[in-house]
């Protein structure tokens, strides 16, 4: 499955199915509660399964199905189930592309996972929805800059395997800084 697009779309554009009606929301809805009782209280295997009671009846692309994925997901993160959390978070966010904490908690598992650049993209995203809060302002931060890091490093990976065929290595250059602000490279052996 490819990763969520971190691209944000107008409301209009987001196509939501209705939800379900009488008894079977009611009950839908006693379900995703008990699931949020059970998340407040640190009883996260309960809250689990009480959101996964609840997806059965919220089945369709519906707000409320996005929701209960997202919630579901806050459970199985505590419960150290990333690759779980993952997967149904990109549920979430494919149902509702604006779904602010679907996106702020992809963001969250990606940089537990250490998919750096993933999580600073879901981080653009979450600013162009709203504001981020000062302590979110400083996780982009963090994640901005290991995504830099993974990127450098990425980069230097290829770099040596380039060099490598010619006997080389990146190590064998030296990067200076001139007075003028300019760059000097030299070759070292």
């Amino acid at each position: 499955m490819d990763p969520p697009t971190a691209q944000l779309i107008d409301e209009h554009e987001v196509a939501l199915e209705p939800e379900p009606t009488g008894d079977a929301f009611n009950r839908g809805i006693a379900l995703k509660e008990a699931g949020n009782s059970a998340l407040r209280a640190g009883q996260y295997q309960e809250a689990a399964e009480q959101y996964r009671d609840a997806l059965l009846i919220f089945s369709g692309r519906t707000a409320e199905r996005a929701n209960c994925l997202s919630n579901y997901a806050a459970a199985c993160v505590r419960l150290g189930e990333l690759d779980e959390a993952e997967r149904t978070l990109r549920e979430a966010i494919d149902i509702n592309p604006r779904h602010i904490n679907a996106r702020l908690r992809i963001a969250r598992v990606f940089s537990a996972k250490e998919k750096h650049i993933l999580a600073a993209s879901e981080w653009g995203v979450v600013a162009q929805i709203r504001p981020l809060t000062d302590s979110e302002a400083a996780e982009r931060d963090v994640c901005n800059k290991k995504a830099m890091d993974a990127g450098i490093t990425t980069m230097k990976s290829w770099g040596n395997k380039l060099l490598g065929k010619l006997g080389l290595s990146l190590d064998n250059f030296k990067l200076a800084k001139n007075s003028d602000g300019s760059f000097n490279i030299s070759m070292q052996k």
